[in-house]
């Protein structure tokens, strides 16, 4: 049987041992698992009608800021918070940005806590994504569907978010991400 550290390492491509772990420990360090995991891709050139965006989706601060109104929508849709910014009481969302191997642009991963009632089965969950969350967020792709799934083993969900990572572009946002630490 193989040391944990050495397996986590083998699938993380560039990322640092160090990094990953210290992820897991805050993770665990305030009692968070991910029970959904949550892929979307933004609208791609061929989508926007003029030229002036595209070259948005290949900067990543333009991709935080499409994440922020996103996460705004998700936590108004799931848990009724209409202003996070006033919230005490935030759910844990963490999002990872990644690139895409052959389109060079973004594509978010979020990690997510349970949701309240009525919201149970993923399915459910999936067809809220792809119907109302992708209604009121413009920057969402319309072609690529938003992929809802549940998380079984937080351990590999990390190190699959982190998998394109490498140390000079770290995928984890902090600046949207709501894991509140103790």
């Amino acid at each position: 049987m193989k040391p944990q550290s050495a397996t986590r390492k083998k699938g993380l491509q560039g990322l640092a041992t160090q990094e990953f772990d210290w992820l897991i420990e805050r993770i665990q360090g305030v009692g968070f698992t991910p029970k959904y995991i949550v892929t979307w891709h933004y609208k791609m050139p061929c989508e926007y009608q003029g030229k002036q965006f595209a070259g948005r989706r290949k900067d990543v601060y333009a991709v935080e800021l499409d994440t922020r109104h996103i996460k705004n929508v998700i936590l108004s849709h799931f848990w009724g918070i209409d202003r996070p910014d006033k919230a005490r009481n935030l759910p844990t969302l963490i999002f990872f940005h990644e690139r895409c191997k052959n389109l060079d642009q973004y594509h978010t991963h979020m990690l997510m806590s349970e949701i309240p009632a009525p919201f149970k089965l993923i399915s459910e969950i999936e067809k809220d994504f792809n119907t109302v969350i992708k209604k009121k967020a413009r920057s969402l792709s319309r072609m690529q569907r938003i992929d809802a799934r549940e998380v079984y083993d937080y351990h590999g969900v990390v190190g699959y978010c982190l998998k394109r990572s490498i140390t000079s572009e770290y995928a984890l946002d902090v600046t949207n991400s709501t894991l509140i630490y103790p």
